[in-house]
């Protein structure tokens, strides 16, 4: 190899556990690879409270909205069972699209609107659908 060579090892934690002005260390070498970082997301829950926002936001219609009865289920595994009497809003992004899987089953939860109520993700996220459950019907 000729000419110099570039050396890098401080990945999004590195960059956020040891910035270079404050620690004084040389783990960031010649340059540094921020990773997720950039995306304005955490790479550890250690780094939660970095003062990182993401950069991006989920906007989409349901493709669908259906009232359960009780005893109907949702997802792979049939992970959700009703109640009855709840209302699920089907939405056209999974997995792949980025949506992580991690957050089926209650892990997570998606916004109604800007402003609107954190509906909780029911059943498991699947390759292109994640269902939601609403605290009312909507049209």
């Amino acid at each position: 190899i000729e000419g110099p060579i570039m050396r890098h090892a401080a990945n999004s934690a590195s960059c956020l556990q040891y910035p270079k002005e404050v620690s004084g260390k040389e783990s960031q070498l010649d340059a540094v690879r921020p990773g997720i970082a950039l995306y304005g997301l955490p790479p550890s829950d250690h780094f939660l409270d970095a003062g990182l926002r993401p950069i991006a936001t989920w906007k989409c219609f349901p493709a669908q909205v259906k009232q359960l009865q009780a005893g109907d289920t949702v997802g792979y595994g049939r992970t959700f069972t009703a109640k009855g009497g709840e209302w699920v809003a089907t939405l056209p992004v999974g997995y792949a699209d980025g949506f992580l899987r991690r957050l089926s089953c209650g892990k997570g939860a998606v916004r109604l609107g800007a402003t609107g109520p954190l509906c909780p993700v029911v059943g498991r996220v699947s390759m292109d659908q994640t269902s939601v459950l609403l605290p009312y019907e909507i049209p």
